[in-house]
C-alpha cells in the first residue's frame, strides 16, 4: 500500500492486505506491518536553475508555491511548532543568566595580553636555546622520541611533534622532528610542495604527507616554535624516516603521537 490517508488532512487511513492463494503472510511479517516503525521518507525535491526558468514561463504557479507544495517543506513546517517551543525555552533560560561583564572591549587589557604572550614565547625560546647548549640537558631531554608541542603559523593550538634527531651545525644543535598538524591548520598543499622544493638543496630535511586527514611534516623545529617539552617518549626509527623516507614508518609514528595527545586531552592530564 502507499499512503493511507491524505497528507495533512486525514489523521489515519485504511490499508488492505492482499493474501495470495488465500494464504496469510507469516505472523512475524504481519506484526512488522501492524506494529513496526514506518520507513522514514526523505524528500528528493531539489530546486534547480532549469526548474526555476520553467516555472517563470508559467503564470499560474510561482516558485514559492512549488516549494510550499513539496514534501520537504511539509516536513520543515511540521517541525516549526517544536522549534518555536525550543526557542521560547531558550529565551527563558537566557533571562535567568546574570549579565556577564565583557572584558574584550578594554583595549589596554588586550594590548597587555598580547605583549605578555609575546614575552612568554620569547622566554620559552630562550630556555630551549640555553638547554641546547648544555650537554646534560641534551642527553636528558633532547633525544630521539621526545614528545613536544610546537606552534605553527595560522593556527592557535599547539601541534603534536616528536623529536627524530639532533644535528650539530657549527657550534649549535638543531632539532629535526615530525610534526602532526591539527585539522584546523590552513596551509595549502601547493605551498607545502614549494617549501619541499626549496629545502631540497639544503642540509635540513623537509617533506610532508597526509595520514587519516591530517598533514604531517618532517622538518627542522626551531627553538621559538617549541611551546612545551613533554614527559612522554615514543619509539622512533630515525633511519627509516630520515634516510629511507619510508611513509609506513612515518604513519606508524604519527599514530603513536596522536594517541599520546588524544589520551592526555581526554584525561586532561600531563603529557
Amino acid at each position: 500500500a502507499g499512503r493511507a490517508g491524505r497528507r495533512g488532512l486525514d489523521e489515519f487511513g485504511h490499508v488492505v492486505i492482499t493474501c495470495h492463494n488465500d494464504q496469510l503472510p507469516p505472523m512475524q511479517i504481519l506484526q512488522d506491518l501492524l506494529k513496526g516503525s514506518p520507513m522514514r521518507l526523505q524528500s528528493r525535491f531539489r530546486l534547480t536553475y532549469n526548474m526555476i526558468l520553467n516555472l517563470l514561463r508559467v503564470d499560474d504557479i510561482k516558485v514559492e508555491d512549488m516549494i510550499k507544495r513539496s514534501f520537504g517543506e511539509f516536513h520543515i513546517q511540521k517541525q516549526v511548532p517544536l522549534q518555536k517551543e525550543m526557542l521560547r525555552r531558550g529565551a527563558e533560560q537566557l533571562q535567568t543568566i546574570a549579565p556577564i561583564e565583557c572584558l574584550f572591549d578594554e583595549p589596554d587589557l588586550i594590548r597587555s595580553y598580547r605583549m605578555s604572550s609575546v614575552e612568554v614565547r620569547t622566554i620559552q625560546a630562550k630556555i630551549v636555546r640555553e638547554s641546547l647548549r648544555s650537554k646534560a640537558a641534551v642527553a636528558a631531554v633532547w633525544h630521539s622520541g621526545r614528545v613536544l608541542a610546537v606552534a605553527l603559523p595560522r593556527t592557535v593550538r599547539a601541534a603534536p611533534a616528536v623529536l627524530i634527531e639532533t644535528k650539530m651545525t657549527g657550534n649549535r644543535i638543531r632539532l629535526i622532528g615530525l610534526v602532526v598538524c591539527r585539522t584546523d591548520w590552513k596551509m595549502s598543499t601547493a605551498r607545502l610542495d614549494r617549501m619541499t622544493r626549496e629545502h631540497a638543496r639544503g642540509d635540513m630535511p623537509f617533506w610532508w604527507g597526509e595520514f587519516r586527514r591530517r598533514k604531517w611534516i618532517v622538518c627542522e623545529i626551531r627553538p621559538e616554535q617549541v611551546t612545551s617539552v613533554c614527559q612522554s617518549k615514543i619509539t622512533v626509527d630515525s633511519m627509516e624516516i630520515l634516510l629511507e623516507r619510508r611513509v609506513q614508518a612515518v604513519e606508524k609514528t604519527v599514530k603513536k603521537l596522536v594517541g599520546v595527545f588524544d589520551q592526555a586531552e581526554n584525561e586532561k592530564g600531563e603529557i
